[in-house]
């Protein structure tokens, strides 16, 4: 079995605290164990196989209802048709333009320019 923790709560940090945190609080997983790697596998992708409960997912659209953070720093989800360009612009795009360095920001963008035709092989991608 895939043990899910339970989330018990996920919210706004408490007043004072800095703007925008927010905070999640599940279910202890002990990790300790290895277990069966290709089990979890197995059961992973069962559970990304699942119907997606939003009707922009079920569209096809790659993105999420609400932007969250990755650790400290802000993430934008807005829904997107392309896996490709929605990681592209969500995540390295926005990333470089985070850090406020030019010279990143022109090496991110070569890269970006060649992501669609290095994940062309890969086919088309489905939520």
């Amino acid at each position: 079995t895939l043990a899910i923790p339970e989330v018990h709560y996920a919210g706004p940090t408490p007043e004072g605290s800095r703007e925008g945190n927010s905070f999640i609080v599940m279910d202890h997983l002990n990790f300790g164990a290895r277990g069966d790697q290709a089990e979890f596998g197995r059961l992973l992708a069962m559970m990304h196989k699942a119907t997606p409960a939003v009707a922009e997912a079920q569209a096809g659209k790659f993105g999420f209802t609400v932007d969250n953070t990755c650790g400290d720093t802000p993430q934008p989800n807005g829904w997107m048709d392309d896996w490709v360009q929605f990681f592209t612009e969500r995540r390295i795009k926005h990333q470089c333009r985070l850090a406020r360095d030019a010279q990143l920001s022109e090496l991110g963008d070569l890269i970006c320019e060649k992501m669609p035709e290095w994940f062309e092989p890969c086919g088309v991608s489905t939520p």
